[in-house]
């Protein structure tokens, strides 16, 4: 009786393995809208930076996000600061205005991307250079980001992020 049991288990877990269920299989449509994701969270690294004498695509930037969006910044001393939309936009510009940023170089390294209907979820990691070319000057750090499929398009709703520090450095799972 306990070969038989045995032989249904596995019976069933062959079965449904071949079903979709093996989480390394990746659904076609969960697939696509994850790429979809990926330009979202793309454009928006390419939106914030500019080089020298340039500026940041802050239009583009803003259209990326759902007009109740917000984001929350981790700083190295772990207070915290919490924008919305238009308040990090404002704040951005005028670290601009002040020279406190003259140009930013922000690009992914890695992500995981999660997305179940309408919902996605992104933990992407990423390298910034501020006021530099230098890449020994780069500084890494993790986004959270929460996104919404409003029609067509997917929408950020809300980011978190927190640059890497000497006690809490990125797990390499992240990184690849």
């Amino acid at each position: 009786m306990k070969k038989t049991a045995r032989v249904a288990l596995l019976c069933l877990l062959a079965v449904s393995w071949g079903c979709g269920t093996n989480p390394d299989r990746a659904d076609p449509a969960e697939t696509s809208e994850a790429s979809s994701v990926k330009d979202v969270i793309s454009t928006l690294y390419a939106c914030l930076s500019f080089p020298a004498g340039g500026g940041p695509d802050l239009d583009r930037y803003a259209s990326l996000f759902a007009p109740e969006a917000r984001s929350v910044r981790v700083n190295k001393d772990d207070s915290i600061d919490r924008f919305t939309l238009d308040g990090f936009v404002a704040a951005y510009k005028a670290r601009i205005a002040k020279g406190e940023i003259t140009s930013l170089r922000e690009s992914e390294i890695a992500a995981k991307i999660q997305v179940f209907g309408r919902l996605a979820h992104v933990f992407s990691s990423y390298t910034k250079l501020v006021n530099t070319l230098d890449p020994k000057a780069a500084v890494r750090g993790v986004n959270g980001f929460q996104l919404i499929k409003q029609g067509e398009a997917w929408k950020i709703c809300a980011v978190i992020w927190m640059d890497e520090r000497a006690t809490m450095v990125i797990s390499a799972k992240y990184l690849d």
